[in-house]
Formats: structure tokens, C-alpha cells, sequence
């Protein structure tokens, strides 16, 4: 084997190279001024062909870039066929997304993500999806400490641990040699202005975390909630992209581009894209000073593919207004092998048999914390984690459904009735508003089939619930421990309603119930992308199975849990995702920031209604950026929120005009207690005054008219202001007034 040059970045003196045994040669370079560290050198598990890698690494924090963003902090010239353990660090050199390094020489194709990241994802692994970042409140960062990539070698693990001691032994003579004794570096002065996070999930219903009734494990979420205001009337758009387009932007959807899916429909209010003429909440605090974060799913853009050029990726993250993003761009697909993976503008396989979508989440979200407390102490953060969980597949881990085994036995019956009684008493829900009636497509549990695979579904549900407050956790030990927990404000809070779709249940009861010898292929190559939302294969080889005879959870399964058990997440309103009845559009909102709310108001109640257009005004005033009027020659659409931080010390809103809604047709308007509702483009206005009646049960539009006319005027007005009008259900009404694609 040849030599394996590794180059040590740090504040020192330059030394020509250190060779060790076995030719392993070390070079240390000085031309880049940022402090970073060295930990103890660890192992790496076999790798994924199955053979064992003698292979090391420190746990390490590389550079980050003196010259810029897109330069390297570590440069590895021999690099391992595979780097073990670490989730998404396998592309190879074809697929790699290479960009100048530091030495001029060839990123290492197994670290594609140091040709472009700064954090210590490049070097993880050694326990994937563990403490994700490795971080301690003992853990300080010295100037001067040097940074080892790998060691890697086919030799014996004697051999190789012979090698580990040497490099130990001149990584500390490089540290004592070149850190002036008792130097330490300083804390950066905190700033005023706080970080932000927002953490969305994906097709959770109302009542599904504990501190909004459910009985699904979220102990960091109810934390949050004891020490944080919950708003009891918090609105999404009734589905994942068009909520994201809204929270992003501050603007209703349509504005925005994103009236619908991610396709283009000839009317600029349906483009499937954000257009030019809104910005990010990216956007508009970057130039304030924040550094910004995205890890999870994307969904505001109709480019998706591995191949999509720099010039067709003009609406992705980094492209928005993100220094980082780790995740999906497209809206849904495995937990095990999601499609569309990407870090920054680059597509990745997982590169671990061990990947799980929710945890690579939580985990590069705790690591982007980490790095920004050491490479960006002097600049607050904005942060989007938008999880995947709930939405289909129902995937879990064994050991997050095990959890829940019985829990879903007394059926969904049950669990809507146990759930209204705790909302009753939390005061969540008012105790005069009657629960919404089973929905008649549900059966009584007592009729229900196959009762076996629906609890086995709920239960899996649930696990994927679980599973994310695990995350947020570390999320929020890792604010704790860099310091960072007090002046950081975050919002929880989800896209829509349970979802009633019915993926993956319709099958004719020909899958088996298990896996067959003749359902299996070669597995796929480490390196090869994930492009399919239901892949036909796991990338094991086993064959994907749907239908009533599987249980979900297995990466080769693929299911929704279906119309009964959403009407349970939805508790205790009537309707789903898609509609803008209350069940569609109500969601939790957790706001907690320790030093912004005042302990009076910790674990209160705010009843005011509000919507996710909100977030955007929210980030603006606590931040003091300012939001632009144009950009480049192009108009920008102003808010159509209002920022929420006078309801986190009880003050009014101050909202001027009513909260529209509008999707495939189902429309709404809440103005204070009334709301005026449709479900479908064709269907009637229904009025309900939601003081007396949130469940909507007792419509009012024949007993107030000219109520009901004034506000279906007002939505005509605002449906058309908003760009939802003209639409694309039906008879395009008001078309003379359509945009020219």
C-alpha cells in the first residue's frame, strides 16, 4: 500500500511532513486561521461490503474556511473505498459534487460533504445516530488544536493500533508545540437578538402529542410547552407544500407560487415553484446577520431530480437563503432510503445500512448547533428542521414501536374518546364544544377488520412520533450545552391535519406476509440514488409490500394508517388533510423561548387565532431585519402576517384583516369567532361562530345571510388579491383576469 497523506489545518507553524509507520505521512498546513480541535481516536464498525475496515478517525470539527464557503478545512489524497458508519458519506468520485479545496489536490470522493461543509458529519460515525453531537458542557475549543481526517489501512487491527498511538503522540507534541500555555479561547459576547428555530412536522393530527391530549410519549415537546406558551388556535394550509411555501415566505401560498402541488398549472397563483417576487425567511435575515440552517424535507419547487442543473435549482435552499441544508427536496418517500437526498446542492445515497430519515434529521440539526457555537458564536441562527414524521410510510424502528405494544388495543374509538376528556380538562378544547361525530366512513372498532394490522399501524404511528421528540431532545441538549438554550425562541408546530389518505391499503391481499426467497434481488450499490417515491426495492433487495397482510413498519412495507385512526390524530374535529375544516388546518403551536417569555406565562394557554403567514413578520421583529420592498428590480409581495410576539406576554394581536384559506377548492375565512367554510370548489358556504361551536357542528349560514354573503364577498376579494383565484377547479372563474404563463 502507498503512503496516506493527511493534512493537519490549524494556527501553527508549518512543518515539512511527519512520517509514521507504515509510510502514513502526515503534512500540517497554517493558511487557515480558524481554531479547531482534536478528540480521542475511535473505531469505525465493518464496513457495509461486510469485511473489516481497519480503519480510524478523530472526532472532529474541520475548519471552517478562511478564504470562503466552498473550500475545505481537511484534505485526504488516499481515501477509503468506504468510510463506515457515517450515513451519507459514499458518493462516488463521478457523482461528487467537487469544489476547490484548500490544497488544490482532489476532494476525497468518500468525504464529499468536507469538499463543502464545515461540521463534523464528514468524520461521524463511530455511533450513528447516537448522541448526535458529541458534544459536551465540559467540551471547550483551544486555538492551535490540529484536526486528523482518517487513517486507513487492509492491514491487521495490531498493526493499525500501532499507528493510532504514533498519530495520538504527534498530534499532542503538534498541540503543546504550538498553543501558548494557558491560552484559552474566549466565549464571543452573546447577542441581543435570539436565535430561531422552527420545527415542523408532517401530517400530525391536533391531539397527537401529550400536551395537547394524546397519549403518544413526547416528553421534550410537553417540556417545552410547561416552560413555553401553546396556542390552542394555530392554523397551517391544509397540506405540506403549500404550508411550507406560507411559512417560509410569510405569504399565502398562491402568492407565492404554490396555490397546489409542486407542477406548474398556467396560472401564477399554481406555478408549483416560489417565485421571485417573495423572499425566505432565509432571505431576509441573512443579510441581518443570522447564519441560517435547513436539515429535512424541502417541498417548494418542482426540480427534484439527481440531474437537475445549478440553473434549474434556483429555488433550492441554498439557492433561498441557506448557508447549509441536509435533506429531501422532494415531499415523501422511505425513511429508509429517501429519494431525492441532498446535501447542499448535491444529491447522496444514505450510505449506511443503519440510516433513518428522522434521526439524519435531529442529528445534522444538533450538529449544525454545535458548529455554529464554535465557528459563529458572534452571529444568531435561524434554523428549519422540518421533519418527514408522520407522514407515510409508516416506518419505525423495533424498538420505538415495542413502545406502544397494546397501547392501540381498545381501538380508535377509544382512543378519541380518552383523548377529548384529557383536551376537556387541560382546557385545550371548551367542555360546550361537542366532539365531532366518528366519521361515517370509519367503522365502530367493534366492527372494524383485520384489527390486528390496524393496531400494528397506530402503533407504528406513534413510534415515528416518539421517535422525532427524541430528536428534538438532543436538538435541545445540544442548545444547552453550547450554550445557546436561553436566547433561542422555538416554534413547534405541524403542515396539516392526520392524514386519511389511503396508501398502501388498498392491496388485494397478494403480498406476502413476509418476505420469499423469489422476492429478492442483488442489492444496490452503495453509491446508487434513491429517485423513486415507493421504491420497488429495499436497497438490501428485498421487494416493497403493501396491503392489509403486511405490517408496516420494515423498510420493505408501505403504508398510511388510514381514514380511522386520522380521525382519532384529528380529536375532535371532523375532517383532514386537504380540507380546511378544523380537522385539516388546526394544528399545536409550542413557542418557548426562555429568556424572550416571561416565567407567568410559562405553561399558559393562548387562545388568539394565528396562522404559519405569521412566522415570517414573528423572525422579522425579533430579529430587527428589515424586509424588502424589492430585490433585484422585482416587487416584493408584502406580508400577509402579523408577528406573534405580543401573544407570548397575552397582548392582542393586532391582525387587521380575517386568515384566508384556500385548496382544491375547500375555502375558509375565520374572522375573530366567525368562520366561513366550504368543502369543495363547488360546495356550499357553511358559518359557524367557533367560540360556541370549534367542532363545527351547528352551521349558521341559513340564520345569518347577510353575514355569510359579506364574508364569501370578502374571500372573492381576497382570493383573487392572494392569486387563488383565478383557480384551477372547475370553470375557471374570473379567467379574463389570468396571468400569461
Amino acid at each position: 500500500m502507498g503512503p496516506i497523506s493527511l493534512h493537519l489545518l490549524g494556527e501553527m507553524t508549518p512543518c515539512d511532513h511527519a512520517e509514521l509507520a507504515s509510510g502514513v505521512t502526515i503534512f500540517v498546513r497554517a493558511d487557515v486561521t480558524r481554531s479547531v480541535r482534536a478528540e480521542g481516536i475511535k473505531s469505525c464498525p465493518p464496513d457495509m461490503a461486510g469485511h473489516e475496515t481497519d480503519m480510524v478517525r478523530t472526532r472532529l470539527r474541520t475548519c471552517e474556511p478562511a478564504i470562503s464557503d466552498h473550500q475545505v478545512g481537511v484534505d485526504v489524497r488516499t481515501c477509503p473505498a468506504k468510510i463506515g458508519g457515517h450515513p451519507f458519506n459514499n458518493r462516488s468520485p463521478q457523482h461528487l459534487h467537487s469544489i476547490s479545496p484548500i490544497s488544490g489536490s482532489p476532494p476525497c470522493p468518500d468525504m464529499h460533504s468536507c469538499a463543502r461543509r464545515s461540521d463534523e458529519t464528514c468524520a461521524r460515525g463511530v455511533a450513528p445516530f447516537g448522541n448526535p453531537s458529541g458534544f459536551r458542557k465540559t467540551d471547550r475549543f483551544r486555538p492551535g488544536v490540529t484536526i486528523a481526517a482518517l487513517l486507513y489501512s487492509p492491514t491487521s487491527a495490531r498493526n493499525l493500533m500501532t499507528r493510532i498511538c504514533l498519530l495520538t503522540v504527534l498530534l499532542i507534541a503538534l498541540v503543546l508545540t504550538s498553543v501558548p500555555a494557558g491560552a484559552v479561547q474566549d466565549d464571543a459576547k452573546k447577542a441581543a437578538r435570539p436565535n430561531i428555530i422552527l420545527i415542523m412536522s408532517d401530517d400530525m393530527g391536533y391531539s397527537d402529542i401529550g400536551c395537547y391530549g394524546g397519549e403518544i410519549n413526547t416528553p421534550t415537546l410537553d417540556g417545552l410547552a410547561k416552560e413555553g406558551v401553546r396556542f390552542t388556535q394555530f392554523y397551517n394550509t391544509a397540506r405540506c407544500c403549500p404550508t411550507r411555501a406560507a411559512l417560509l415566505t410569510g405569504l399565502y401560498s398562491h402568492t407565492a407560487g404554490i396555490g397546489h402541488m409542486m407542477n406548474d398549472r398556467g396560472l401564477d397563483g399554481y406555478r408549483g415553484d416560489l417565485n421571485k417576487n417573495c423572499r425566505t425567511i432565509a432571505e431576509v435575515l441573512r443579510p441581518a446577520g443570522y447564519r441560517t440552517y435547513i436539515s429535512g424535507k424541502w417541498h417548494v419547487t418542482k426540480k427534484i431530480r439527481p440531474d437537475t442543473t445549478m440553473v434549474d435549482k434556483h429555488n433550492w435552499p441554498l439557492q433561498r437563503g441557506f448557508d447549509r441544508f441536509f435533506g429531501t427536496i422532494h415531499g415523501a418517500g422511505s425513511f429508509y432510503d429517501p429519494n431525492s437526498l441532498t446535501i447542499d446542492n448535491t444529491q447522496v445515497a444514505p450510505g449506511h445500512p443503519g440510516f433513518f430519515y428522522t434521526d439524519a434529521i435531529s442529528d445534522t440539526a444538533s450538529h449544525y448547533i454545535a458548529d455554529h457555537a464554535q465557528y459563529h458564536s458572534d452571529k444568531p441562527f435561524f434554523m428549519y428542521v422540518s421533519y418527514t414524521a408522520t407522514h407515510w410510510p409508516m416506518h419505525a424502528r423495533p424498538h420505538n414501536i415495542a413502545k406502544y405494544k397494546g397501547k392501540y388495543d381498545a381501538g380508535w374509538d377509544a382512543i378519541r374518546e380518552a383523548r377529548y376528556q384529557r383536551m376537556v380538562k387541560m382546557g385545550i378544547i371548551d367542555k360546550g364544544w361537542a366532539m365531532a361525530p366518528r366519521d361515517g366512513k370509519a367503522p365502530a372498532w367493534t366492527d372494524a377488520k383485520d384489527k390486528a394490522w390496524e393496531i400494528r399501524l397506530m402503533e407504528v404511528y406513534a413510534a415515528m412520533l416518539d421517535c422525532m421528540d427524541q430528536g428534538i431532545g438532543n436538538i435541545v441538549d445540544t442548545l444547552k450545552a453550547t450554550g445557546q438554550y436561553e436566547n433561542t425562541i422555538i416554534l413547534f408546530f405541524a403542515d396539516n391535519g392526520g392524514c386519511a389518505e389511503g396508501m398502501g391499503r388498498r392491496g388485494d391481499g397478494k403480498s406476502p406476509a413476509k418476505p420469499t426467497p423469489n422476492d429478492k434481488r442483488k442489492p444496490m450499490d452503495p453509491n446508487e440514488l434513491q429517485t423513486s417515491m415507493i421504491p420497488p426495492w429495499t436497497r438490501d433487495g428485498r421487494k416493497m409490500r403493501q396491503g392489509r397482510n403486511v405490517m408496516p413498519g420494515p423498510a420493505d412495507t408501505y403504508h398510511g394508517y388510514g381514514l380511522p385512526w386520522a380521525n382519532a390524530s384529528n380529536t375532535p374535529f371532523k375532517e383532514y388533510k386537504h380540507w380546511v375544516h378544523e380537522g385539516g388546518i388546526a394544528t399545536p403551536l409550542v413557542a418557548h423561548w426562555p429568556k424572550g417569555i416571561d416565567k407567568s406565562r410559562h405553561g399558559k394557554l393562548e387562545h388568539q387565532p394565528a396562522h404559519l403567514v405569521d412566522l415570517m413578520a414573528t423572525a422579522i421583529d425579533v430579529s430587527g431585519a428589515t424586509y424588502p420592498k424589492e430585490v433585484d428590480g422585482k416587487k416584493i409581495h408584502p406580508l400577509a402576517g402579523v408577528s406573534l410576539t405580543p401573544a407570548l406576554s397575552g397582548k392582542p394581536l393586532g391582525r387587521k384583516e380575517p386568515i384566508f384559506w384556500e385548496h382544491e377548492g375547500n375555502r375558509a375565512l375565520r374572522d375573530g369567532k366567525w368562520k366561513l367554510v366550504a368543502k369543495g370548489a363547488r360546495g356550499a358556504w357553511e358559518l359557524y361562530d367557533l367560540e360556541a361551536d370549534r367542532t363545527e357542528l351547528n352551521n349558521l349560514a341559513e340564520k345569518h345571510p347577510e353575514r355569510t354573503k359579506a364574508m364569501a364577498d370578502q374571500w372573492e376579494e381576497m382570493a383573487l388579491r392572494f392569486k387563488a383565484k383565478p383557480w384551477i377547479w372547475g370553470p375557471r372563474k374570473n379567467n379574463k383576469n389570468a396571468e400569461k404563463k
